[in-house]
């Protein structure tokens, strides 16, 4: 009997031993059992239905400054010895990435403000301001601030809060074209930001905190996430009765509503709420003006980027509300698009619950998440497409390109063919397309032939290009001008693998023979000279040529909302989606491979400040499925 009592109180003593153990380092348990949770399933990233939409995110040319961000960082890691650096940075493709969370009992990598000289910390927080708008910086340092309020509240608990409790880390060298990025992690604040040449992907982006304002204490008077607080309501509450119905999707609001806090990249958010494709007037300048809020984060020029890339996708934008629409209670909205999802959310009391008065939502504990949905968070998509393009063309690409370098060789080509081959990049384009050998081709509208003839030099010998013309863009168009040229294109045999097709755009005549169909800025006319009906007609004749599996290519000239685009003979890109899906097609991948971003939306197209380079968009399309 003695001997099993010994045995017994040798077990409660070792299991005392271990709770005890693991509580004075419950971080560590934690992080352990929120990493195996959380990073047990391979990246996919943040989508509608659990399947990825590819294309959204092309790499290109912005414009915009990273060099800035770089020079800032560089400067961070020059101020480490090599023990910290050893620590701080990690491989591009490294897990690290995702290992962020906005609790606080969290054991992070990397370098801590904690551990930091004066001269690293002055580095760090210069890291911060580079890569921010200046409202952003402020923000993000108050939220640091608050972290303070939140120990002084907790009993000067500092062990665990305080606003030099966050921790920095880079992923691969900084770089001016090579892909790198950096991290900084810690309670209520975590921004991952990824950099290749000039694009700039910020996401995921976790900010919050739990006091919002301090109302004593050191940091006295800080406030933070009231203006986010407030647009979203003011939003809603422009809205008509009908729209705001649409927007509501549950009026109680027990507990916390966030999709996309840490550890949770493979979320899966559905399309739900009002539409906000239909907006127009006030209440979309309303609207844009609370994505602008959160979007102007970033700085200036990267901010235009994001908000354009936005703009592109508003007809399949949602906003999503629960809770009363009052400024006295507590509410959630999300705002999702195929490019961001954006989340503000009151939350249940957490480490004030001593002082809540119940453990329902409060306005003084907020949560927002802003992430890029279709597997873009971390740039892990840019990241893929620029790795994929390390790997070089395949041995048919090469060909392809032999081939079409030839025929630019030739010295019987247009005298005006010459001139547009930097600018058009016909093998760039054909094999972004996926245009190979042997197959059948469609130069929609082709005028005066220059994609007819690249085309059959990409198709070969083998392959067949239809190169078609009405006839009144032959026979009337620049008195006759395009049918001489197409006559002496073709004349002899030159292109033995070329037919002419003389139709109308709404009967091309061809039933499903087509593998890869052109059309090259010639949609802004459609859509404007005969509305939208037309023009999705048009392109609904074009499906119609195409195989079960054919590939459309779309180029057009940028236009912006603001503009008078009918006169500028440019096209905002949403609407060309939007005709597109109308047509039965879906986009399916988008290039950069026309982006200028020096272009003027001012400008006609043929103004000669832009013309031959005018930032034009690159849409690869699909037949949608019967």
């Amino acid at each position: 009997m003695k001997t099993a009592l010994k045995i017994l109180l040798s077990i409660v003593l070792v299991v005392a031993i271990l709770v005890g153990v693991a509580y004075l380092n419950r971080a560590t348990v934690i992080s352990m059992v929120l990493d195996w949770r959380g990073l047990s399933e391979p990246f996919v990233g943040v989508t509608q239905d659990g399947e990825i939409r590819t294309g959204l995110f092309p790499i290109k040319r912005t414009g915009a400054d990273t060099d800035t961000i770089k020079v800032a960082v560089e400067r961070f890691l020059d101020r480490l010895d090599e023990s910290d650096r050893s620590e701080t940075i990690f491989p591009i493709d490294s897990d690290e990435w995702r290992r962020w969370n906005n609790i606080h009992l969290y054991v992070r990598q990397g370098t801590g403000l904690l551990d930091m000289k004066d001269e690293q910390k002055e580095a760090a927080y210069g890291i911060l301001e580079s890569a921010m708008s200046s409202r952003g910086y402020e923000q993000a340092r108050d939220i640091m601030r608050l972290d303070t309020t939140l120990g002084e509240l907790n009993n000067n608990n500092f062990a665990e809060y305080g606003e030099e409790r966050y921790w920095f880390t880079v992923m691969g060298e900084p770089s001016s074209s090579e892909p790198w990025g950096w991290q900084i992690d810690g309670h209520h604040l975590v921004i991952n930001q990824f950099v290749l040449g000039d694009q700039l992907v910020m996401s995921p982006v976790f900010l919050g905190s739990e006091p919002v304002i301090a109302r004593a204490g050191k940091h006295k008077g800080v406030a933070v996430l009231q203006q986010e607080q407030d647009a979203g309501l003011e939003f809603m509450q422009s809205l008509s009765q009908e729209e705001q119905g649409q927007a509501v999707i549950a009026t109680d609001k027990p507990g916390n509503n966030n999709y996309g806090e840490f550890h949770s990249d493979n979320a899966v958010v559905p399309h739900e709420g009002l539409n906000v494709g239909s907006l127009s007037g006030t209440k979309l300048d309303g609207f844009l003006k609370l994505v602008g809020l959160y979007v102007g984060n970033l700085p200036e020029d990267h901010a235009a980027v994001k908000m354009s890339e936005i703009i592109q996708h508003l007809d399949e934008t949602y906003f999503t509300w629960v809770g009363p629409v009052s400024d006295k209670t507590a509410y959630y909205y999300r705002i999702m698009s195929p490019v961001v999802m954006i989340e503000f959310d009151h939350q249940s009391p957490a480490n004030l619950r001593h002082l809540a008065e119940s453990s329902a939502p409060q306005r003084d504990h907020i949560h927002v998440v802003i992430r890029t949905p279709n597997g873009n968070d971390y740039g892990k998509d840019l990241l893929r497409q620029h790795l994929e393009g390390e790997h070089g063309p395949s041995a048919d690409d090469l060909e392809m390109a032999a081939r079409i370098s030839d025929q630019q060789a030739k010295p019987d080509r247009h005298k005006f063919d010459q001139p547009r081959d930097a600018g058009r990049m016909p093998y760039e384009t054909f094999q972004f397309l996926g245009l190979k050998a042997g197959m059948t081709a469609l130069d929609v509208g082709a005028y005066a032939g220059y994609t007819t003839e690249m085309m059959a030099a990409a198709v070969g010998s083998q392959g067949k290009v239809y190169s078609h013309n009405t006839e009144r863009v032959l026979k009337r168009f620049a008195e006759g001008y395009y049918e001489r040229t197409m006559d002496e294109r073709l004349a002899n045999d030159r292109l033995p693998n070329v037919s002419m097709l003389i139709k109308e755009y709404e009967d091309l005549g061809l039933e499903e023979e087509v593998d890869v169909a052109w059309l090259g800025n010639l949609l802004h006319d459609f859509y404007y000279r005969d509305g939208e009906a037309k023009a999705v007609e048009f392109l609904s004749a074009i499906a119609k040529t195409l195989k079960p599996d054919g590939v459309l290519g779309l180029t057009d000239h940028v236009g912006v909302a603001a503009e008078d685009n009918k006169r500028l003979h440019r096209l905002e890109p949403r609407i060309a989606r939007k005709l597109l899906n109308a047509a039965g097609f879906d986009v399916v991948a988008e290039s950069g491979l026309f982006a200028n971003p020096e272009d003027d939306y001012t400008l006609m197209v043929y103004d000669e400040r832009v013309y031959l380079n005018t930032d034009r968009f690159f849409f690869k399309a699909v037949k949608q499925s019967s």
